[in-house]
């Protein structure tokens, strides 16, 4: 789950929940930047990278895979995977005039534990920032690898200098040529710090949901990779002081308890 606010709004909350537990609430006191569920951004121990030869061994099926050696090669899969991810993620969360970025991250599952969700924000020149939102499908190693591609595909697009409106249309190009066999949905947003203009371009994510005005943004296109020639509608949000714009992938809103998704609408409230 992830976040935009103005600074000069209520800042938001470092607890706040995934499934059942709601959207993030501004408390009193100052978010601390650059939050996560879990120590992102470590460097690889002594010993890990032994671990690649174990679980492919297993997962290729080199050879008999029995009890104990079963779970053992899960758990070195696992490993990798959050190994792979980690690396995948932002360091340290920017500071942008005006701004505050928030985010929480966290599995509901711990079998789940490595997914195909990510962030990533980066700046574009002096004044634009993209911050992106998005989930390949799936879960393990395939996932993380797929979610490398996508990471460093936008990254490309966008620093190849071609419209802001034309990234997520080209990426999807790309993946579709490529035949890739892992889908993406994904929320990508311009700012711009002279303007506090938010353009956002939606791809199959959840409708991105804007506090103040108690609004979605409902906006959406097809999962990237799936059909060539898609077009992505935009919108732009004019932030003023206060507003708070939450995005989020459907982790969240397809949570269940008692059979029951947790949904949108329970979200917002």
């Amino acid at each position: 789950t992830r976040w935009l606010s103005n600074e000069f709004a209520p800042h938001p909350s470092d607890s706040c929940q995934r499934s059942g537990g709601g959207l993030p609430r501004a408390p009193s006191e100052p978010v601390q930047r650059g939050h996560h569920a879990a120590p992102f951004g470590r460097v690889p121990m002594e010993g890990e990278a032994d671990l690649v030869g174990r679980a492919i061994g297993a997962v290729v099926g080199q050879h008999p895979v029995h009890g104990d050696f079963r779970e053992t090669a899960f758990e070195d899969e696992q490993k990798i995977a959050e190994i792979l991810q980690r690396s995948l993620v932002p360091k340290e969360t920017p500071k942008i005039e005006g701004l505050v970025l928030a985010y929480y991250y966290h599995s509901s599952t711990r079998r789940a534990e490595v997914g195909g969700d990510f962030y990533d924000f980066f700046k574009v020149d002096e004044d634009s920032w993209i911050f992106v939102v998005g989930d390949v499908q799936g879960h393990g190693i395939d996932a993380a690898a797929e979610t490398a591609r996508v990471k460093y595909l936008l990254r490309d697009r966008v620093f190849s200098g071609i419209p802001v409106l034309n990234i997520v249309p080209n990426v999807n190009e790309t993946l579709v040529r490529q035949n890739v066999e892992r889908f993406t949905t994904l929320t990508l947003m311009a700012y711009n710090e002279k303007t506090s203009i938010l353009t956002v371009i939606n791809a199959a994510n959840p409708y991105p949901y804007v506090l103040n005005g108690d609004k979605f943004l409902e906006i959406t296109g097809s999962p990237l990779g799936l059909f060539a020639d898609e077009q992505y509608p935009h919108v732009d949000v004019k932030l003023t002081k206060g507003d708070i714009v939450v995005v989020h992938t459907d982790g969240l809103v397809e949570a269940r308890k008692d059979g029951k998704l947790y949904g949108q609408e329970r979200a917002r409230d």
